[in-house]
């Protein structure tokens, strides 16, 4: 916090310098910042000031392509769509905070500050992160240290395969997830269930470089590697 001014201090000033949200009633008495401060500014929380001082870390470019929207079997359309949100799960450790401190929400079907922050090509900006209808193309800006989960999935149609068929996901073109009907894959695709395929990704960034994470949701003919 830097030098108080001379004049008296309102809440609303102080609020922005403790990155404090004041939304329970907070009254304008000296007495309620100790209290409510107290329980937002605590550990564990977003806005402690060691959490507060890591979200000041550079920004990434996120960006999520798709090859297509489904694919043909010989026999049935199996239908394919993805996305990506905040948060997610890394090592066991779930990290559900969906809401980058700055840039906002960021969801399948709607992104906070969505027209500054993420970049459509197949809906709208402020329609979400989700690609559907085959190709397409979605950006978001994140913070560093900010935890983010891209989603394939496959849509079931409650019969057999008639061809060979997988469902991956790559980063900066190396398969990190991955799914087939052959029997032998870690992951099994299904016919009777959405088959969810996920990674999770925590965005590191290096001070003075520009980071930038491309992903690609794919579906096509053969089995996973």
């Amino acid at each position: 916090m830097g030098q108080l001014p001379g004049s008296n201090l309102g809440l609303s000033a102080i609020a922005k310098e403790l990155v404090i949200n004041f939304n329970t009633g907070v009254t304008s008495s000296m007495r309620d910042v100790g209290e409510y401060g107290a329980t937002y500014v605590s550990e564990g929380s977003q806005f402690t000031m060691g959490a507060y001082r890591g979200f000041q870390l550079p920004t990434a470019m996120v960006s999520m392509a798709q090859n297509a929207g489904g694919i043909w079997d010989g026999c049935n359309f199996w239908d394919t769509f993805c996305y990506m949100e905040g948060g997610g799960d890394i090592g066991g450790t779930i990290f559900p905070n969906q809401a980058d401190p700055d840039f906002g929400y960021i969801g399948a079907y709607w992104t906070q500050n969505g027209d500054t922050y993420t970049t459509s090509t197949e809906r709208c900006s402020t329609c979400g992160t989700e690609l559907t209808f085959g190709g397409g193309l979605v950006k978001q800006t994140v913070h560093g240290n900010f935890i983010i989960t891209i989603y394939n999935i496959m849509v079931p149609q409650y019969t057999s395969f008639c061809d060979g068929v997988y469902l991956n996901i790559t980063l900066n073109g190396e398969v990190v997830a991955c799914a087939d009907n052959s029997g032998r894959s870690e992951i099994p695709l299904l016919t009777h269930n959405y088959t969810i395929l996920k990674y999770a990704l925590k965005a590191n960034v290096v001070p003075g470089e520009e980071v930038g994470y491309d992903f690609e949701c794919n579906v096509g003919y053969g089995r996973c590697s």
